[in-house]
């Protein structure tokens, strides 16, 4: 049985969301890479409250401190910390799995318990780079997904923004020419 866990939400207040609730706090597990920098970049920048997680919590602060710094003291961006990897699914209200495919069963076997209930999105895209070239080197189960779901079947899975270009979410300045996200 699943423990119940009151979500923190908030409404935003200059109306980008249309006055909807957000959730307070997003954590970015594995968010030092160059996907889950550019992911907490343009959610910060939206608004939104942002700890980026890594193995080591030094790291993670130095992530933040570069996004921060990408930033540019624009008004109305959510603030960006760092903190280790449990650390930061214990402070998010969702949490982004930005961790390498190779890292996933890792990640989940250890931070599994905190992320019950939580809503979690995958980003994981098992590739292999062969020749120089990324390819999709789907698992067994279909997709990273389907495997995180098997291992942590207490979180609430969505899987999404594959197709985000890394070097597009960094320019911050840049709107995304995509359906996924926008500011």
């Amino acid at each position: 049985m699943s423990k119940q866990r009151k979500a923190l939400p908030r409404t935003v207040p200059d109306g980008r969301w249309g006055g909807a609730e957000v959730p307070e706090r997003l954590g970015f597990l594995g968010g030092t890479g160059p996907e889950g920098r550019g992911l907490a970049a343009r959610f910060a920048l939206a608004g939104h409250e942002v700890v980026i997680g890594s193995r080591d919590a030094g790291r993670a602060a130095d992530a933040a401190a570069t996004v921060t710094g990408r930033l540019g003291g624009r008004d109305g961006c959510g603030a960006v910390t760092g903190a280790a990897n449990r650390e930061a699914a214990q402070l998010a209200d969702v949490v982004f799995l930005a961790v390498p495919y190779s890292g996933q069963a890792g990640v989940l076997s250890d931070l599994a318990p905190v992320l019950d209930g939580k809503i979690c999105v995958s980003l994981v895209a098992p590739l292999t780079f062969e020749g120089g070239r990324a390819r999709a080197a789907p698992p067994r189960a279909g997709s990273a997904a389907e495997e995180a779901a098997a291992q942590a079947p207490g979180v609430r899975w969505v899987a999404g923004l594959h197709t985000l270009s890394a070097r597009g979410l960094w320019r911050v300045s840049t709107p995304l020419d995509t359906d996924g996200l926008d500011p």
